[in-house]
């Protein structure tokens, strides 16, 4: 699995909520911008709809996770 880079600083950072969150908010971003990518490899028939599938549940399931670490993090604000 990928973990990106602001989820590895992000990480880094947990024993600081605001700083955590924020993090994973960056990280939401490059999520999205994955998530138009994929989209845009299909459009472009670079790659089947079975894949184009496949990868978004896994960009779906990653926000999911984050975002139960932001509302857990974010708790304790």
């Amino acid at each position: 699995m990928y973990i990106s880079q602001a989820e590895t600083e992000a990480w880094q950072k947990r024993r600081y909520p605001a700083n955590f969150i924020s993090k994973l908010t960056d990280s939401d971003g490059e999520q999205a911008e994955t998530q138009h990518w994929i989209g845009t490899s299909l459009a472009c028939e670079y790659i089947s709809r079975a894949e184009h599938d496949g990868l978004l549940e896994k960009c779906l399931s990653r926000c999911e996770q984050k975002e139960t670490a932001v509302s857990a993090k974010g708790d304790s604000l």
